[in-house]
């Protein structure tokens, strides 16, 4: 207020041709009030903040027993590189992917796209032509991850975190999911968008993210 009390008063002594004798203070009036806002913008980015991790704590599925769920404070990329350091491109892709299913805050960037680049290679290898490409990136993602949960549950049932480890490493080996897993891939693919909502439902334990052995 006090800066547009200011203005007004050096508007009306400049249209009556006298000299405004208080610049200096409109001036300080100014930085205190440019400091002020940009106080106020932190001050609400930081609220935004805190209400989004609220949200994710929310939506952090029960773990039973002495397990352990971690909301990300910060994007995908920074808690996989916190977490694992892996040199399986599609390991940290599975996990990106599983992240935006969780949290649909996130920006996957070009993540989806080249996890079905590379699922699509699997599929080649078996004989069968490309899915994944052919679908929308929305489809990509959600195709995406019933495809590897139902793959991870169908290698270990007991354990998918184990299972969605073996998958990959199979995949990144270049050799055949049905021979390891001794099924037709066709049967695992999702046929409808339902049944991939569905399957994507599941929910596999966050405990330790894609922990190795």
């Amino acid at each position: 207020r006090e800066v547009t009390d200011l203005k007004k008063e050096k508007a009306r002594v400049e249209a009556s041709g006298t000299i405004f004798t208080k610049m200096g203070g409109l001036k300080m009036a100014e930085r205190l009030y440019e400091s002020s806002m940009v106080k106020l913008s932190d001050f609400a980015a930081s609220m935004a903040e805190t209400f989004k991790l609220i949200e994710r704590v929310k939506q952090l599925p029960d773990v039973p027993g002495d397990g352990m769920a971690l909301a990300v404070v910060g994007d995908s990329m920074t808690m996989h590189a916190l977490l694992e350091e892996t040199d399986s491109e599609l390991l940290q892709l599975s996990g990106i992917c599983g992240d935006v299913e969780l949290y649909p805050d996130l920006s996957p960037g070009t993540a989806v796209y080249r996890r079905s680049q590379i699922y699509d290679a699997a599929l080649k290898r078996e004989g069968m032509p490309p899915f994944f490409m052919q679908l929308t990136e929305d489809e990509q993602l959600t195709f995406g991850n019933a495809f590897i949960k139902k793959l991870a549950e169908t290698a270990n049932p007991s354990c998918p975190l184990l299972g969605i480890r073996e998958v990959i490493s199979t995949m990144d080996a270049g050799n055949s999911i049905e021979e390891l897993l001794g099924v037709r891939l066709p049967d695992l693919l999702p046929s409808t968008p339902y049944e991939a909502a569905n399957i994507a439902k599941l929910k596999i334990p966050k405990g330790r993210p894609y922990a190795q052995d």
